[in-house]
């Protein structure tokens, strides 16, 4: 909600969703970060694929990315992009530490 209220006061308005590297620098700006996590759940029959890419917003390089494909009920899904966020932090914060 504190971010939405941010994005709110700034005027940042996207129709449909903000998966695109672009947006997300945008989006990331706006907020103040130096990384933005964003990503996609697409599907095929019952496979759910979801990715998510944490992006630099100064660059828009892709810092870690995490994908991971999940067949069954859709209520688990939130499950699967938690465990990616967490993977993708790990990842990124392992190959930072000094």
């Amino acid at each position: 909600s504190d971010m939405k209220t941010v994005l709110d006061s700034q005027k940042f308005q996207r129709t449909g969703a903000c998966d695109d590297t672009q947006c997300l620098m945008e989006m990331g700006k706006l907020l103040s970060v130096e990384h933005i996590a964003g990503g996609t759940v697409g599907k095929v029959g019952s496979t759910y694929t979801v990715t998510i890419r944490l992006v630099n917003v100064e660059t828009g390089g892709i810092e870690a990315i995490a994908e991971d494909r999940y067949r069954g009920e859709s209520d688990y899904l939130l499950d699967i992009v938690d465990y990616l966020a967490r993977r993708i932090t790990k990842e990124f914060f392992e190959t930072k530490a000094p």
